[in-house]
């Protein structure tokens, strides 16, 4: 019933994305958390198999390990494939039992936090996770708390409490200077359009996975938001018929554009449960 492909084009089926007998999933999370183990789970379903990604992938989102998808297995012609994810999940740099959090000068706040798994969530800047990989990433959305203008510079640092694979508890730092200005014309001569992008689609992935079918809508919002403020700030003496897009940003509208035609998010499509959500994760 949850791979009809029907229910995938109706308002509430994200609700396919809900993992099935969640409190057992979320007892094994809990004990791997508490041990500082992460789980990787690999799926190669032959053809037209349904499998439940979504409630297979459950542990490994809450833990920091791998998931790797090969639908329509064929050993013949998908064995290497499965041999390389197999090889790279044991041989990658990765670390254990992970305590992470970002500190911010007087100022500022951490309002979000957006990765691509799902910790142990302390507070929006502090965050608990079995395990680290050189392929983990996570974006901090930062909001002012306080007036900052007569400030030079702004001082983010993030550590990372650790164990290494010889089993030696260790802490990394890392520090960030960065500049302070009044002028929204340079706030958006220095974007950088990577950065916002990864954060957009993160926020999309994390609406979805949520139950939240405005996903794409509120993406799109957030393109227009940003372009007007830019128009209506920096260059406002313009002609209204005239587009005005800011250097850094004159890509955002096509990679907006081409996030929503991507199989997580494509709307009316003939895209399986499980492709969809292993695409969003």
């Amino acid at each position: 019933l949850r791979d009809d492909l029907r229910l995938g084009r109706q308002e509430d089926g994200v609700g396919l994305f809900a993992p099935q007998q969640a409190p057992f999933f979320e007892a094994v999370a809990a004990d791997c958390l508490q041990r500082g183990v992460a789980v990787s789970v690999f799926c190669a379903p032959p053809i037209g198999v349904y499998i439940d990604v979504a409630s297979l992938s459950m542990v490994p989102r809450r833990t920091g390990g791998e998931i790797s998808y090969i639908p329509g297995y064929d050993p013949e012609v998908d064995g290497e494939r499965l041999h390389y994810e197999l090889s790279r999940t044991v041989l990658q740099s990765a670390v254990y039992s992970c305590v992470f959090k970002l500190r911010c000068s007087k100022g500022l706040t951490v309002e979000a936090m957006y990765a691509m798994w799902e910790p142990e969530v302390i507070d929006p800047s502090t965050f608990n996770v079995s395990r680290l990989s050189v392929d983990a990433t996570c974006d901090f959305v930062l909001s002012h708390s306080e007036r900052i203008e007569v400030q030079k510079h702004v001082y983010l640092q993030v550590a990372c409490l650790h164990t290494d694979s010889r089993g030696r508890r260790l802490i990394r730092v890392h520090t960030l200077q960065l500049p302070v200005t009044s002028s929204l014309s340079n706030v958006f001569r220095y974007t950088e359009i990577d950065a916002v992008t990864n954060v957009l689609i993160k926020q999309a992935a994390n609406l979805a996975l949520n139950g939240n079918g405005n996903f794409k809508e509120k993406l799109t919002k957030s393109c227009v938001d940003m372009l007007h403020a830019y128009r209506v700030n920096c260059a406002s003496m313009t002609s209204a018929g005239q587009l005005i897009l800011p250097e850094s940003l004159k890509l955002l509208p096509l990679y907006v554009g081409s996030i929503r035609k991507m199989p997580a998010f494509r709307s009316g499509s003939e895209i399986r449960a499980d492709d969809r959500l292993t695409a969003l994760i």
